[in-house]
C-alpha cells in the first residue's frame, strides 16, 4: 500500500505560478475519475461496477483493521488528529483507513495510522497520526489526483475515499462551492493542483460553466476561492473539463502572453518533429513555478507516444524540453490528450 506521506512530495514536483487570485500550483496528475454517482450517466455500467468492487474491497480490508475499537473510539481518535491540523472540520464520520510502519524524520520506524474523515462542512479528508511526528492530511480532491496520475505511470494507488459521505466527490465540490456563494451542479471534476497553503480543483458544472475551486491544505486557514475558467485562462491556467475555455486571453505584466503559435514555434524552433492538426490538439497543462517554462501537451501524427515541452517563453533563459507521455507522467504531468503508453 502506498503511503499517504509519499502524496505531499508527488504532489510538489510542478508548481505553477498564478499572479493574485489564484497562487502556485502543481501539475501533480489532475484526475478524470469520477466515482459513480449523480451526474454520472455517461459512464459505462462496466466501469460503475468496477468502481464499486473497487470500494468494496476498501471498506472490508478496513472493517477488519477497527475490529479491535469501537466507531466512537475511531471517531475520538480522528477528531484529536484533525483538531492537530487545524482543520475547519466538524468530523460526522471516520474510519481506520491503514497502519504502518514507516520511517520517520529521525530515521526511526514509527507507526503511521491513517484516518478517513467526513466533515459537516462538506468535505473529506485523510488524516495521518505518525508521532512523534507532525501529523499530516490530504483532501478526497488530492487523494484521487495522485490515484489517477499513479494509473498514468501504470503504477498502483489502492486507497480512495468510501465513507457514504465522501464517495461522491461530484456532490462534495457542489456543496463545497455552494457554501462559497457559488451555485454549480458538479458534473465533473479533476484535481488541479497545490501551493502551500491551498488545493486547487477544476469543476465543470451541468449548464456548462467551469470554475477552479481553492480550497486550504491541511493546516492552513486561508478562505475558499472560487475562480472562473474565464479569470483563470487569463492568468494563464485553463481548464481542461469545460468546453470553449480559451488557453489564456492576456498574460500578466512583462510576460509573454502563452498562445497556441508560440508553442507551436517553440518546437520548430528546436527541431521537434509535430504537426497538430488543430487548435484542440494543443493543450496548456501549467507553468513551472522556478523555471516559469509551461509545460504543454501536443498531440500530433509523428509524435504517437504523445508529446510533452516545458517551453520557456520571452526573455526566459531557462532550457527547451520535450518528453513523451511516458516520461511527463513520471514528473506529475498527466496527459489528456494521448494515452501515455
Amino acid at each position: 500500500m502506498k503511503h499517504y506521506g509519499a502524496i505531499c512530495a508527488a504532489a510538489t514536483l510542478f508548481l505553477f505560478h498564478a499572479p493574485m487570485v489564484l497562487a502556485q500550483g502543481s501539475v501533480g496528475g489532475p484526475s478524470n475519475y469520477n466515482p459513480a454517482g449523480a451526474g454520472q450517466d455517461s459512464r459505462n455500467q462496466d466501469q460503475n461496477d468496477a468502481d464499486r468492487a473497487f470500494r468494496d474491497a476498501i471498506s472490508q480490508k478496513r472493517t477488519a483493521l477497527s475490529k479491535k475499537e469501537s466507531r466512537e473510539q475511531v471517531m475520538q481518535e480522528a477528531g484529536a488528529v484533525a483538531k492537530s491540523l487545524h482543520l475547519a472540520c466538524d468530523v460526522s464520520d471516520a474510519q481506520i483507513a491503514s497502519e504502518n510502519k514507516i520511517t520517520g524524520k529521525s530515521g526511526a520506524k514509527i507507526t503511521a495510522r491513517t484516518y478517513e474523515i467526513a466533515c459537516g462542512q462538506g468535505e473529506g479528508f485523510f488524516v495521518v497520526a505518525q508521532d512523534p511526528d507532525p501529523p499530516v492530511g490530504f483532501s478526497c480532491f488530492a487523494v484521487e489526483g495522485q490515484r489517477a496520475a499513479a494509473a498514468a505511470k501504470g503504477e498502483k494507488f489502492d486507497q480512495v475515499c468510501v465513507l457514504p459521505a465522501n464517495h461522491d466527490l461530484n456532490a462534495m465540490a457542489t456543496a463545497v462551492l455552494a457554501r462559497a456563494g457559488t451555485t454549480c451542479n458538479v458534473a465533473k471534476l479533476q484535481w488541479y493542483g497545490q501551493d502551500t497553503t491551498a488545493e486547487f480543483t477544476e469543476v465543470a458544472c451541468g449548464d456548462g460553466k467551469g470554475y477552479l475551486l481553492g480550497t486550504a491544505l491541511p493546516g492552513s486557514d486561508v478562505a475558499t476561492r472560487v475562480v472562473s475558467c474565464t479569470d483563470a485562462a487569463a492568468q494563464g491556467k485553463p481548464c481542461v473539463l469545460t468546453k470553449g475555455a480559451p488557453v489564456s486571453a492576456t498574460a500578466p505584466a512583462g510576460e509573454t502572453a502563452p498562445t497556441r503559435e508560440a508553442f507551436k514555434a517553440a518546437l520548430t524552433q528546436h527541431g521537434i518533429a509535430c504537426t497538430p492538426s488543430g487548435n484542440d490538439d494543443i493543450r496548456l497543462i501549467g507553468k513551472q513555478n522556478k523555471s516559469q517554462r509551461h509545460v504543454v501537451e501536443f498531440k500530433c501524427p509523428e509524435q504517437p507516444k504523445g508529446l510533452v515541452a516545458l517551453i520557456p517563453l520571452g526573455s526566459n533563459t531557462n532550457p527547451f524540453q520535450s518528453m513523451t507521455c511516458a516520461e511527463a507522467a513520471k514528473i506529475g504531468a498527466v496527459c489528456r490528450l494521448t494515452a501515455a503508453n
